[in-house]
């Protein structure tokens, strides 16, 4: 149930630094590094979470540095790239497989005297991580782990060098709980571990190279404060759990809750619920017909494919009419248009909700979608992008995420039959519909002779000419999607929404 590297795609360390792992939390924040534990994105880091989900994501805690020793030397079990092609310190055990499947990504590394996993799994519905180590049962001896944790606070557009230091770090030792801040204008980081002792610890990782920034002409180095470190020994069969955590947003469980489960059930009850989610995930997908129980249970692939899918779904508040957050609006769900750069998008939404949702077995989640997304229908067209913060206005410019919405939504009517929704989204269908027979903003319009839209833009309009680029007719694909969604032949005569009802 996963996708896996072996050692033989592993040996290069240049090649394995171009692997990217990441793995989303349901709010829209998420853990990504590459397999050797090196940040190749400045929006890379063990902790990146959706202040304002699925916005207002924040690098909180950058890349872990775990040692091992068994009976000489502390062996790093990792590597940083320190400049292109250089890498440092070099890694003091091969890196047997790194695979990602359920429960999160899974590194096994082959110290001499046994196997070790290391894994992380992301909390769903929690701006939290948890590190998970255990030693096989086959081991010839024990061994003594390391872990120091590295933090930063910027937004994960962003990156942070110069002398960073914690305002705040703290560690109880009686409670097996840390935290640190890194000023008052970010929130604590809260750590606990059911197993060994932490302690606080001091430095600052300098000048650690993003190869994909790089070659992206951006930003390509940052600096890491290291607040804290965790110690631990393991006897063969032995396992041990770090829980990194920060609020969620009024949305995601807080870290008060997931301690309290730690507490009582240690780490492994952690691990096993984000198990048990995953395994849901797979069986739900395998359910939906048409021969998916075989083919998933017989492609590696094909589960990785529905477990990946779990990643863009986020939650987001949904206010009853457009405009800036309302806390107390009702929770409801969004898509992620792409990892890391971008929020969530409604065109993206529309084209992606049908393989997210209704080809995974959560129709549920899809029609919430679709309701979600109804309130933000303006003068006939859908948003293309929300910003980086809940308090601001989304961006209406894109000519067919509107079109897109309405296939959505006969698609997802036709293979539910759940018509109870269609009949509830049919008069903002219909303001869509007639507002491109009367003209959208920015003057979008179907022709009365062609029954297509005008050519004012290939995909998007904006109030600036300059910004959409005009077009010598249109591309086939939205000829296509302009005659199967706009039923002009049906309401041409009709002036109003509830007239054409």
């Amino acid at each position: 149930m996963s996708t896996t590297l072996s050692a033989t795609n592993l040996t290069d360390l240049d090649r394995a630094q171009d692997r990217e792992l990441l793995i989303g939390n349901g709010l829209g924040g998420y853990t990504a590094l590459s397999p050797l534990g090196a940040p190749g994105r400045r929006y890379h880091g063990l902790l990146v979470a959706a202040l304002q989900p699925p916005v207002a994501r924040t690098v909180l805690v950058g890349p872990t540095m775990l040692w091992a020793r068994a009976d000489g030397d502390w062996l790093p079990l990792f590597s940083f790239e320190i400049e292109p092609g250089h890498f440092s310190p070099k890694l003091g055990a091969p890196l047997h497989q790194v695979s990602v499947g359920v429960g999160g990504v899974t590194k096994e590394w082959a110290l001499l005297n046994g196997r070790l996993t290391e894994r992380f799994s992301a909390i769903p519905g929690a701006n939290a991580v948890l590190l998970s180590l255990h030693l096989d049962a086959a081991a010839t001896s024990g061994v003594d782990l390391l872990l120091r944790l590295t933090a930063t606070a910027h937004d994960h557009h962003d990156a942070l060098s110069g002398d960073l230091a914690c305002a705040e770090t703290h560690v109880d030792q009686g409670a097996q709980q840390g935290s640190w801040q890194m000023s008052s204008s970010w929130p604590a980081v809260r750590v606990r571990c059911d197993g060994g002792d932490l302690s606080t610890d001091a430095g600052v990782i300098r000048g650690l190279f993003h190869r994909h920034d790089a070659a992206r002409v951006e930003a390509d180095r940052s600096d890491y404060a290291v607040p804290l470190r965790w110690s631990v020994r393991l006897k063969p069969g032995e396992s041990a759990s770090l829980l990194v955590a920060t609020e969620g947003g009024k949305i995601g469980r807080p870290p008060d809750e997931l301690f309290a489960g730690m507490a009582s059930g240690g780490g492994a009850a952690l691990l096993a619920e984000s198990e048990a989610h995953d395994r849901d995930l797979l069986t739900r997908a395998q359910s939906v017909g048409d021969g998916a129980d075989a083919a998933i249970a017989a492609s590696e692939e094909l589960q990785a494919l529905v477990l990946a899918a779990d990643d863009f779904l986020v939650r987001r508040r949904i206010p009853a009419t457009p405009g800036p957050a309302d806390p107390a609006a009702p929770v409801g769900w969004s898509v992620i248009a792409g990892y890391p750069w971008f929020n969530d998008w409604g065109r993206d939404t529309a084209i992606a909700l049908r393989g997210l949702t209704l080809a995974t077995g959560r129709p549920e989640i899809g029609a919430t979608v679709l309701r979600s997304f109804a309130p933000w229908v303006r003068r006939g067209l859908l948003p293309n992008n929300f910003p980086d913060r809940v308090d601001e206005m989304p961006e209406y410019h894109t000519i067919d995420a509107p079109l897109w919405y309405i296939e959505a939504a006969r698609a997802h009517v036709a293979a539910t039959g759940d018509h109870a929704l269609g009949a509830e989204l049919l008069p903002t269908l219909l303001s869509i519909i007639v507002a491109y027979r009367d003209g959208t903003d920015f003057g979008t319009r179907v022709s009365p002779m062609s029954s297509m839209i005008t050519p004012i833009a290939c995909e998007r309009a904006s109030v600036r000419d300059s910004f959409a680029p005009r077009c010598r007719g249109l591309p086939m694909w939205l000829m296509a999607l302009t005659a199967m969604t706009l039923p002009f032949d049906r309401i041409s005569s009709s002036p109003s929404v509830s007239e054409a009802t």
